[in-house]
């Protein structure tokens, strides 16, 4: 039972129902679970990640009920909870308050505990609501904390700053005359006796006995202890435990060590706090942050994983095993992948209960195989496979049985993937007499790009990974976007051939996060994963993920059911197009695209009718003034292609053209109002959103693209009323820039932009629904943007589109119509909700803005009470729900506007009518 101040303050938070169970994602202390801390002993505690089957990587909240909070140790607390790398808040409770600490925080002395304390709230009702609003889980599940609570972030947390450390420990050792090698190996050693103290797997007595010394710093302190230390963990623990060979470091190389250790600053000198508990650091970041320092001076390569993708990947694959498979990484790295296998898999075995050594062992020595060209990544993940495989082990005693059989050359081999089973160590582990050995599972993180000749070889390390495969063999792997987004026909057809192989298929498409989950990367990234759901093999799901500025600063991914989408292989093979825009937009975007491409020839036609011929190439002899040529990023998204030399025209030398490239036509028989038409075409939203939603995020339309979109004929063009208006608005523009220039006249506060493109919107016929898909398939490409809140002006327009589409179904009987209620709820709340009542009279459909009768989670309790659906435990992670009652429906998703564009309006109209075919459940 926990304290019922704490039962209050959790379920006033949402974080506990009915005063006593555990909401979804919410660990009780006593349930059978157990935090990963050596002395903080937590109450309850919060995963974002609790519906998926991961060890690491999500974000924690730990609650604690204290009865004086100034009698309790919240210095060490936090330094615990700093040194696991996940936990971004501590909430203290007592009978009297609350106190929220930042657990991403760097830690401080025992003196300056409250330096990291954010806030204190008193336990009265009207402060519960405010800390609910603040940090309560439906504040988490959204990531609306992360906007609210800018103090806390990644940049403070243990891996970057040891990373930081580390790299400056290396400096200075290379600077007392250490080669690089033996910098590291020395590194390498002693952070494997921390380990091993911190944990108390070697404890100070048993150090006495060694070396003299009863801590770490006094053994290093004396070069002939620390020579009979090192000499006792090889010879206890043998393997590959330690990275390379290590001539003996003098007392200078030791004394730096030591120093780093008792806290100072290796770049100032100044002393601080030593924040590192070892026995807390979970492998995988020791794992990466040590393979970061040694690529860092590596002359061979070393590629490292980001850490979020690692359970994206391994909780689809590893979905429904049993333990007893075997796992390949052909490009192994640090071992970031085969370090989470081997968890997993263990786990499994395990069945609930605490491994045992013989599982742990047996699962390290004959399920987990990694390969990797770089000798020093294979020696890392030997390192982080014995780390992993002591933390698993319930009972690390007595050291002298601890001993490792060596993983290098045996089944962490060194070499090429392509050729690894011809050499001698590769052939014994990885033939077994008739063939190459066959994996149940096979993942990793091959390298995106072949250094010698420049090429992207995601897609050959598939196709080496498919001669290592069964028929079962689940895939799960991250790839170069390349090959999928901008393929040449070789890649295209390697794509295809991949897919038909290896399907069913999901491909999760990474390019948006590049930023912050694979910094200092121009090549973008998907994740490729294969045979792991039961799905039909003829449709690929594809997944799109979001850049939000939670997703930043929490290092989160974030993926709503609204972000997955399917498309059949037949439709992908009869138009490539369709893969892109599938990705990038939603329903509305793939039915708009198919009704133009019906409906309109390709622009190349209808020039060609008009006696224009196209070409590539460039203008000799012609420097044109930059004013006059209208050029753009990904950033900007909205006039992607334009008309050269807007200011005077000369009709022999107009110019189609992208951001690398000209594409040249000749308008020397043409009509000049003909060449108006198609510059304002190809400058208005609709050109815009036609050319990201088929080129993809990121490739930039080139000749084929721009000639291939579907345009009116030109000579009709020019004798309807919406070409004439079209012609007299590019006019206008360019009288604009004959006075101010182009750069100027390209301001929206100058030129009506929204005029030209309503013209070219009437001139392709397109009604209101279709606009809407227009306007906002540009403004999800605009980051800065999307990311923001929506807010009432937002669910007006949500609300309008949704009404659109159901007055239509309304209208055939003209009896009655819908009303739509826009939860005024506060702009921090973490979720929005719009209300649709059906009501028995005719007439247009309503918009109304109501005020709700308390907070959000009030609002949320009473949808419950009418349709008989716990909506706030529904609400996990980033769902969106419809609740349904007798003729009304809610929608209720995260605040973030991404949720509430008017086409999320039209696709959600069109889900209601199918979940009323359906019987009306909640989805």
């Amino acid at each position: 039972m926990i304290a019922e101040p704490l039962g209050r303050v959790l379920e006033a938070t949402g974080y506990l129902v009915d005063g006593e169970r555990a909401a979804p994602g919410v660990t009780l202390a006593g349930s059978g679970a157990h935090a990963r801390l050596p002395s903080f002993d937590p109450d309850a505690w919060w995963r974002s990640d609790a519906d998926a089957d991961r060890t690491s990587g999500g974000l924690t909240v730990y609650f604690k009920y204290v009865d004086d909070p100034e009698d309790v140790p919240i210095a060490d607390w936090q330094r615990e909870i700093w040194n696991q790398g996940f936990a971004p808040l501590l909430w203290l409770v007592s009978p009297e308050q609350i106190e929220l600490y930042n657990g991403f925080g760097t830690p401080r002395g025992p003196g300056e505990a409250n330096a990291n304390r954010l806030d204190t709230f008193r336990l009265l009702d009207e402060e519960l609501v405010r800390l609910d609003a603040h940090a309560g889980r439906l504040a988490m599940e959204t990531g609306r904390f992360w906007s609210l609570e800018p103090r806390v972030s990644r940049e403070t947390t243990v891996d970057g700053r040891l990373s930081h450390d580390l790299r400056h420990l290396e400096r200075a050792l290379v600077a007392a005359d250490l080669e690089t090698g033996e910098a590291q190996a020395l590194i390498g050693r002693c952070l494997f006796a921390k380990y091993l103290i911190d944990r108390k797997i070697v404890t100070g007595e048993r150090l006495i006995t060694l070396c003299g010394h009863a801590d770490l710093r006094g053994a290093l302190g004396d070069p002939a202890a620390a020579k009979r230390l090192f000499a006792w963990l090889r010879e206890t623990f043998s393997g590959d435990m330690f990275p390379s060979r290590l001539s003996v470091a003098r007392a200078k190389h030791l004394d730096t060590v030591v120093r780093f250790l008792s806290g100072e600053d290796l770049e100032t000198g100044q002393i601080h706090f030593f924040p590192y508990r070892f026995d807390v650091i979970p492998v995988e970041l020791v794992s990466a942050i040590y393979e970061q320092f040694v690529r860092w001076s590596a002359s061979d390569y070393v590629y490292d994983t980001p850490l979020a993708a690692v359970p994206l990947v391994l909780d689809e694959v590893f979905d429904g095993l049993t333990g007893t498979e075997n796992v390949l990484d052909l490009a192994c790295g640090s071992g970031v992948f085969l370090v989470e296998a081997l968890r997993r898999l263990v786990r499994l075995k395990s069945n609930g209960r605490s491994p045992i050594r013989r599982t742990i062992r047996e699962t390290l020595y004959n399920q987990v195989y990694g390969v990797d060209v770089s000798e020093t990544a294979v020696r890392i993940a030997a390192f982080s496979l014995y780390l992993a495989a002591l933390e698993l082990d319930p009972d690390p005693q007595p050291p002298t049985a601890l001993r490792f059989e060596p993983l290098q050359g045996k089944t962490l081999l060194a070499g090429d993937a392509r050729t690894i089973e011809r050499t001698p160590a590769g052939r014994a582990a990885l033939t077994d007499g008739v063939g190459v050995r066959k994996f149940d599972v096979i993942v990793g993180n091959p390298p995106w790009i072949y250094h010698y000749a420049g090429r992207d070889q995601s897609l050959d390390f598939v196709a080496r990974a498919r001669d290592f495969a069964h028929a079962g063999t689940r895939f799960g792997m991250i790839l170069s976007a390349t090959p999928f987004f901008n393929p040449s026909a070789t890649d295209a057809k390697a794509v295809r051939d991949t897919v038909d192989a290896l399907a069913p298929v999901t491909l999760i498409n990474l390019s948006d996060l590049s930023g912050w989950l694979f910094p200092g990367q121009s090549i973008l990234a998907v994740a490729f994963l294969a045979r792991h759901r039961r799905v039909r093999a003829d449709r690929l799901i594809l997944v799109q993920t979001h850049w939000s500025p939670a997703g930043e600063r929490s290092h989160t991914i974030e993926i709503a059911p609204s972000d997955v989408t399917s498309l059949s292989t037949a439709s992908w093979e009869r138009d490539p197009r369709l893969f892109n825009a599938a990705f990038l937009g939603q329903r509305p975007d793939l039915l708009l695209l198919d009704e133009l491409w019906e409906k309109y020839e390709p622009l190349e036609t209808s020039l060609k009718k008009m006696g224009v011929q196209l070409g590539t190439g460039s203008i000799l002899n012609i420097r044109p003034e930059p004013d006059l040529f209208f050029t753009s990023t990904i950033e900007d998204m909205q006039r992607p292609v334009a008309v050269g030399a807007p200011g005077e025209w000369n009709h022999s030398m107009d110019c189609f053209y992208s951001a690398s490239f000209f594409h040249s036509a000749s308008f020397f028989e043409m009509r000049p109002t003909a060449v108006d038409i198609v510059a304002g075409i190809l400058r208005s939203a609709l050109a815009s959103w036609y050319f990201l939603m088929i080129g993809s995020t990121i490739v930039w339309p080139g000749r084929k693209e721009v000639v291939a979109m579907p345009a009116p004929a030109l000579k009709r063009s020019l004798e309807s009323a919406a070409g004439q208006r079209v012609v007299g608005i590019v006019r206008t523009f360019h009288d604009l820039t004959a006075g101010i220039g182009a750069r100027k006249a390209f301001d929206d506060a100058v030129f009506d932009w929204k005029a030209l493109d309503d013209a070219v919107f009437d001139l392709y016929e397109l009604d209101d629904a279709d606009r809407i898909v227009v306007h906002d398939g540009l403004f999800r490409a605009r980051r800065s943007e999307v990311g923001q809140t929506a807010h009432a002006d937002d669910l007006r327009s949500y609300a309008s589109a949704f009404l659109s589409t159901m007055d239509a179904w309304l209208s055939a009987s003209n009896r009655r119509r819908m009303r739509a209620e826009i939860c005024d709820v506060p702009p921090d709340a973490p979720h929005r909700v719009v209300r649709f009542v059906l009501e028995n009279q005719p007439g247009p459909s309503v918009v109304k803005v109501v005020q709700p009768d308390g907070p959000l989670r009030a609002v949320l309790e009473r949808i419950g009470e009418r349709t008989d659906v716990r909506v706030a435990e529904a609400l996990v992670g980033l769902r969106e729900l419809r609740v349904h009652a007798r003729d009304e429906v809610s929608i209720v998703k995260p605040a973030a506007l991404r949720h509430w564009l008017g086409v999320c309006g039209l696709e959600d109209a069109d889900a209601v009518v199918r979940d009323g075919a359906h019987g009306g459940r909640p989805a």
